[in-house]
């Protein structure tokens, strides 16, 4: 049993514990709780009050400190001995004996089988071993175990790190055994396409040379072609020279026939075949004739979708009409005196031709003269002259022939 001190256990209600041994002054008493002063207040003379009430399984050590570095009673000599100075002189030596029992007591002690032994008590402020026989601390052990864990799962996840990656290389050598024999197997064709692309590129070769060969046949060529395009950009610039200088009025001159177009007449003369089409409003045609007396004589001309006959200095006669049946007459005699009337279809072999006329004298109209004045056989009169004198009148007969497929056209020689 303690002499001069008390422990006991905080369990965070408590706050009043009791102070069970003798001390000469309150002020040799200390209060800790797990080795740290902490402040309390004394109730009475055993017991004192801590505030806050320590925690739960916190230590709280009471305990008697006497001075042992100063005397209590200093003897002086020639000074009267009292009981109170040799009693306080006599406890001071008794609570320091006490208090180094209870340290002794409390200490690491030697025991029988030759051991320290803690008295079921915790040893703290212990340094880091060194040596392997050194007391190792929690700290030190913990962190040995801890890394001696850490090695150990390190060591399980490598092993099965390992296991897994000899799974995976077991598959792999596999595949690779696969793959080995595909590649020998691609070995085998690359060497035959090799063998291929080989013959591919001599023909190549060959290709090349014939290719080369037409290149430069083909480069002569172009120069061929560079030396006519030197050529042809010569005459277009001859040409556009001569376009520069050309004068139309020189051209339009000239009498020519361009064939492309067509026939072309000059105003001198010419010879036109074939159809003859005049489109323009107003008088279309008008073909002229001038005699050795400078008289001009029209002979016929075109307007208006009607013919004209003219005579000297182009005066008009009249027109020539075409009739629903055939007829053709002039409005100069009248319809009836100058119509000349269509044959029936039966009579298509058969004309009128060879236009004549006579002299008439007035005694022919009622008394024939020995049939001078009158149409000759075969003929047939078309028309009479009125307009002259009575002593001049003029008689138009035309002949009828028939044609004959031996003879041709033959005159009727009677009626």
């Amino acid at each position: 049993m303690a002499l001069a001190y008390a422990q006991s256990l905080g369990d965070g209600v408590t706050t009043i514990f009791t102070v069970p041994f003798p001390y000469i002054s309150k002020t040799h008493v200390q209060v800790t709780v797990d080795g740290v002063a902490v402040a309390y207040t004394w109730l009475s003379p055993t017991s004192v009050q801590i505030t806050p009430a320590p925690a739960v399984d916190k230590i709280v050590d009471r305990r008697r400190v006497t001075p042992r570095d100063t005397l209590l009673v200093d003897f002086v000599d020639g000074s009267t001995l009292v009981e109170s100075e040799l009693d306080l002189s006599a406890l001071q030596v008794f609570y320091l004996a006490q208090e180094s029992f209870d340290l002794g007591e409390s200490s690491l002690g030697v025991t029988e089988d030759g051991s320290f032994s803690a008295l079921g008590r915790r040893i703290s402020n212990v340094l880091t071993p060194v040596q392997a026989n050194d007391v190792a601390s929690k700290l030190f052990v913990e962190t040995g175990v801890s890394s001696g864990v850490a090695i150990a799962t390190q060591k399980a996840a490598d092993a099965s790190s390992a296991a897994v990656a000899a799974a995976v290389s077991e598959t792999n050598a596999a595949t690779s055994a696969s793959s080995a024999n595909t590649s020998k197997n691609t070995a085998t064709t690359k060497a035959t396409e090799a063998a291929t692309s080989a013959t591919n590129a001599a023909t190549s070769a060959t290709t090349a040379t014939t290719k080369a060969g037409e290149a430069a046949a083909s480069a002569l060529e172009a120069k061929g072609y560079r030396d006519t395009a030197s050529t042809k950009a010569a005459e277009a610039a001859a040409s556009a020279a001569a376009a520069a200088t050309f004068d139309p009025a020189t051209y339009y001159t000239k009498v020519e026939v361009n064939t492309s177009l067509g026939l072309k007449l000059d105003k001198t003369g010419g010879q036109l075949t074939g159809n003859l089409n005049i489109m323009k409003s107003g008088p279309t045609l008008s073909l002229q004739n001038t005699d050795s007396g400078g008289n001009t004589w029209g002979l016929i001309s075109a307007a208006d979708g009607k013919l004209y006959i003219q005579k000297q200095n182009g005066t008009v006669v009249n027109e020539v009409s075409f009739g629903t049946d055939g007829s053709i007459w002039t409005a100069q005699f009248g319809d009836l005196n100058s119509r000349i009337e269509t044959r029936a279809t039966a009579w298509a072999n058969d004309r009128v031709a060879n236009l004549s006329f006579r002299k008439v004298s007035p005694s022919s109209f009622s008394v024939p003269d020995n049939g001078l004045q009158m149409c000759p056989a075969g003929a047939v009169l078309t028309g009479m002259n009125m307009a002259g004198t009575q002593n001049n009148p003029t008689m138009y007969y035309h002949y009828l022939q028939a044609y004959d497929p031996v003879r041709g056209w033959v005159t009727f020689s009677g009626a």
